[in-house]
């Protein structure tokens, strides 16, 4: 039959729920700091961070991104890399990527040059990294991009 809980049943299980509450909240308090840490570390970094669909789409980047390559944020986003590659470099950017989604291995020290909104080009060194969702499938990459002109530049002089 349907029997009434008894007082100190139910307040077994208010605690447990209370508990269980408690839990959730400090779950999302984590969860709220280590966003705050990650994206306080992408906006202080003086590289560009990336993440790119299949098609070289920019789904995420940090500033830094927006002033090497002299975009506004909402021109960049969705911007396909076609827009800044010359077609030299979108071939070797496009088999560099095609290797790390092939072996699912990343890509350390990649050199290729970006054209700028103003034309001017720049040397960058580039990592690339695969990115995998929750259920392993792969979705896309990231990395970091560093401006490497100057180098290049004195490389050039040396010679």
């Amino acid at each position: 039959m349907n029997r009434k809980p008894t007082y100190e049943e139910l307040e077994r299980e208010i605690s447990l729920l209370r508990r269980e509450a408690a839990r959730h909240q400090q779950d999302a308090e984590t969860q709220r700091e280590r966003e705050q840490r990650y994206k306080t570390i992408l906006e202080r970094i003086q590289d560009a961070y990336y993440e790119v669909d299949f098609r070289g789409n920019f789904t995420f980047f940090n500033p830094q991104m927006c002033e090497m390559l002299g975009y506004t944020e909402e021109e960049m986003m969705g911007m396909n890399n076609r827009q800044y590659l010359d077609e030299f470099n979108a071939k070797l950017v496009y088999q560099t990527f095609n290797q790390v989604f092939r072996t699912e291995q990343p890509s350390n020290g990649f050199d290729w040059r970006l054209t700028r909104k103003d034309k001017s080009q720049i040397w960058v060194n580039a990592s690339i990294t695969l990115i995998k969702n929750q259920k392993g499938e792969k979705v896309g990459f990231r990395g970091i991009v560093r401006n490497i002109s100057p180098q290049k530049e004195l490389e050039t002089e040396l010679h």
